[in-house]
């Protein structure tokens, strides 16, 4: 250990004290008075901290005899005021008084204690969860009990957990799993999705373990299981080509559970959707759906691709409308590139009937015929009430005014 010298010729003082010093470990200065001096010497020795001011932290208070050398044990505190610097003062007291100090360097790696608790602020009645990690030097944790004492804004002891075992807990860590975009399209290679798995401590590192990754398929005995390990940003990704051994067009259930070094175990799954086609067809709810020869209806489909994203080429639907009662109607309504939404304006025609008839609207892609979509409609029977669904006249179809109408098909008592 190195130490510092300080010394008066015209006063003959000496003190020794070492440079660095540590939370709740003694300090000690050795003090000298040379012979010859003709008296008793007081010496006092003080730890102080500066900072705005200076904060006397310890002291102790010898008299030293001329040749005799006195060692002064200062007990330094756990708690320390926080410092630009700390020094040693030295104050001797021999028919005249003098003072000098000598910088020392606190020894910050020694033991730290750190305090967490669950949140910044609390109401009253609240419980207050906290937790103490105790680091020694080179901060790797410390196996030593701690004493934890909680005070109140006036210094008042509230509690006092004595001798506190320490625990080793492992933080706790999410398992996230993709598959963009999310969905397959049968007989298409292209659009099988890529799959990763990350898992992640609570404050943001990866977790090092392995993954299993487990692909099934409802109704279907088979399951795909493999195993990676992961890498030092708790990530792992696995081919997509996994997913082209399900043949059938049912959705999958992707499931990624995530081993630790600690054992420890977490999992999520999600599912991948399955289509036979890249685009989808949707009636929207302004499409009519009850259906009475001589009133107006109007047919309203959405055409996307799979991600909601418009179609990039001109297309035409074929729209069919079969139901009893009503005269099977048949239009073509084009699509231009770039717009999701398709309108029809109809009037079905055909012989009103005392029985309520059924039928169905079918959208079909003509481009690709395997893609359409089918809607149930009904008839509405002869003497019951109706909907009536007005257009204002010259109005665009897709700006339609809709009022409820009472309609007397036949006279009768109110």
């Amino acid at each position: 250990m190195v130490y510092l010298s300080s010394s008066s010729p015209a006063k003959s003082v000496l003190f020794n004290v070492a440079m660095r010093f540590s939370r709740g470990q003694p300090l000690h200065v050795a003090l000298t008075l040379p012979e010859g001096r003709p008296q008793v010497t007081t010496v006092r020795a003080a730890l102080i901290a500066l900072t705005n001011g200076t904060v006397e932290i310890v002291a102790a208070e010898t008299s030293i005899e001329p040749g005799d050398t006195e060692l002064l044990k200062l007990q330094v505190p756990w708690i320390l005021p926080l410092a630009d610097q700390y020094s040693i003062l030295v104050y001797a007291t021999s028919g005249e008084s003098f003072a000098t100090f000598r910088k020392v360097s606190l020894e910050s790696s020694y033991k730290t204690a750190l305090v967490q608790t669950d949140r910044k602020i609390y109401k009253p009645g609240q419980r207050v969860l906290f937790r103490v990690i105790h680091l020694k030097k080179g901060f790797t944790l410390s196996k030593d009990p701690v004493t934890v004492t909680i005070i109140d804004p006036n210094d008042i002891k509230i509690e006092i957990y004595r001798n506190l075992e320490p625990q080793n807990v492992w933080p706790t860590f999410e398992v996230d799993i993709r598959a963009e975009p999310g969905y397959i399209v049968h007989g298409s290679p292209d659009t099988l999705p890529s799959i990763s798995v990350q898992a992640s401590y609570t404050f943001g590192k990866g977790v090092q373990g392995v993954c299993q990754l487990q692909i099934a398929q409802k109704d279907q005995a088979l399951v795909i299981s493999i195993e990676e390990e992961l890498s030092e940003s708790g990530v792992v990704e696995f081919p997509s080509t996994l997913l082209s051994s399900f043949k059938s067009n049912s959705d999958l259930t992707l499931t990624a559970i995530v081993t630790d070094i600690a054992g420890r175990t977490e999992n999520k799954s999600m599912v991948v959707k399955s289509f036979s086609s890249h685009v989808k067809i949707q009636f929207l709810p302004r499409t009519t759906t009850t259906l009475k020869p001589g009133l107006p209806a109007i047919v309203v489909v959405r055409v996307t691709d799979q991600q909601e994203r418009p179609l990039g080429i001109d297309s035409e639907l074929k729209v069919e409308i079969k139901a009893t009662g009503i005269q099977t109607l048949v239009r073509y309504v084009a699509l231009p590139a770039g717009e999701t939404t398709a309108f029809l304006q109809y009037t079905p025609t055909g012989q009103t009937s005392s029985k309520e008839g059924s039928g169905a609207i079918t959208v079909q892609l003509l481009q690709q015929s395997s893609v359409q979509k089918e809607l149930r409609v009904f008839v509405a029977k002869d003497q019951e009430e109706g909907i009536v669904v007005l257009m204002e006249p010259n109005a665009p179809v897709d700006v339609l005014v809709f009022d409820v109408v009472l309609l007397l098909l036949t006279s009768s008592t109110y």
